[in-house]
């Protein structure tokens, strides 16, 4: 009888395994990009091709510019929509919205910093008009691809949906990648406190 008991509570958890592994590629082979067939996308104008060489690099073939730009936003999303939405939320301070008090201070930080400034003050970051209607054309391909809803995986585990991008999202990107990429804000600071601790020629040799 116990020998029945281990027999069919085995069973049942290779079933149970079973099961989530089977759920867990579904959703996998799910958010992989698409390499081949045909998708019908009401954003274009006209006929786009998108072929991947042996590296698998997409390359973006269209008639006309606007096209070209939907279809880049488009392709990057399938392959890379978690991580944008990623650096969307860390240059807007909303991490711990998804992350917890884990990403609070940065959160904090970031929102201080106020990397959404250049929207409001554009003469700080100027983009030209054909440059804001090649990025609205982007942005078009990329929330068509999230309002499909094919979304990553990293998404369905962490249980939310990204929001559409905006200009706005854009302009707080530039910020903050020019945060990340300047040394002056994290090392001034530093060196300033390194003041009362070291001479000048010390400094200076550092």
């Amino acid at each position: 009888m116990k020998k029945k008991i281990l027999v069919g509570i085995l069973i049942f958890v290779v079933l149970l395994g079973g099961a989530a592994l089977g759920t867990y590629e579904y959703l996998l082979r799910r958010s992989l990009p698409k390499i081949s067939g045909t998708s019908k996308l009401i954003i274009l104008k006209d006929k786009v091709n998108v072929y991947r060489d042996k590296n698998g690099i997409p390359h973006i073939e269209a008639n006309n510019e606007l096209d070209l730009y939907r279809a880049y936003g488009y392709v990057h999303a399938s392959e890379r929509l978690f991580q944008l939405d990623l650096y969307r939320r860390a240059s807007r301070g909303q991490l711990s919205e998804i992350f917890g008090v884990m990403a609070l201070e940065k959160d904090k930080l970031v929102r201080t910093l106020d990397f959404e400034y250049p929207m409001r003050n554009s003469e700080r970051v100027p983009l030209s008009k054909d440059a804001k209607v090649r990025l609205r054309a982007y942005l078009e391909g990329l929330n068509s691809f999230i309002d499909e809803g094919s979304l990553p995986i990293e998404f369905v585990l962490l249980g939310y949906e990204p929001e559409d991008f905006e200009l706005e999202d854009v302009y707080a990107f530039i910020g903050y990648m020019a945060y990340l990429f300047g040394h002056a804000p994290k090392q001034d600071p530093l060196f300033e406190k390194f003041r009362s601790y070291f001479s000048d020629e010390v400094i200076a040799l550092m």
